[in-house]
C-alpha cells in the first residue's frame, strides 16, 4: 500500500489539486461576470457598462469612474483615470456628453453640464461649465507659490 500512496501524492493529488483551483477559479471569474463586477475587480473601473454605448473606445481603461446616470453619445474616446459624476452630494444633474467627444487621461467632468459634439478635453482638465460643440477644452492652473515661514 505504501508504493501505491506514495505514487498517488508525488503524481495524481498534484494534479487533481491543480484542477480543482482552475475549477475554482472559472467559477469565481464567472460569477465576477455575472454581478457586473469584471472591470471592476480587472481594471479598478466603476461603471455601470449595460449604460454605456458600445461604440465607446476606452483605449487605457484603468481607473475610470462613471456614474450611472451620466449621458454619453455615440463614438465617445475616454482614456485613463477620468471622472465623469457630481460635483456635490445633493445635486441631481449629472454631465451629458455628446458624440464624437474625446476625453483625455486624468480629466475631471462633474456636475449637469453638457459637452457638445466634436469637443476635445485635455488630459487633466477639470470641467464645470458646459463645454459647445467643436472645441477644445483645456484647463491652464498656475501655480501658486507662497514663501514658507
Amino acid at each position: 500500500m505504501g508504493i501505491f500512496y506514495n505514487s498517488y501524492r508525488v503524481t495524481l493529488r498534484p494534479i487533481l489539486h491543480r484542477i480543482k483551483k482552475f475549477k475554482n477559479f472559472l467559477r469565481d471569474l464567472c460569477i465576477c461576470i455575472w454581478r457586473g463586477w469584471d472591470l471592476r475587480l480587472i481594471t479598478a473601473c466603476d461603471m455601470n457598462i449595460s449604460k454605456i454605448p458600445a461604440s465607446t473606445d476606452f483605449s487605457h481603461p484603468v481607473g475610470i469612474i462613471i456614474s450611472s446616470k451620466v449621458k454619453l453619445g455615440q463614438n465617445c474616446s475616454i482614456r485613463q483615470n477620468v471622472t465623469l459624476g457630481l460635483q456635490y452630494d445633493n445635486e441631481k444633474d449629472y454631465p451629458q456628453v455628446g458624440d464624437n467627444v474625446h476625453i483625455g487621461a486624468g480629466a475631471i467632468i462633474l456636475g449637469g453640464i453638457t459637452i457638445g459634439d466634436r469637443a476635445i478635453i485635455a488630459a487633466g482638465a477639470i470641467v464645470l461649465k458646459d463645454v459647445p460643440a467643436d472645441t477644445t477644452y483645456i484647463c491652464k492652473v498656475e501655480p501658486v507659490l507662497k514663501p514658507h515661514k
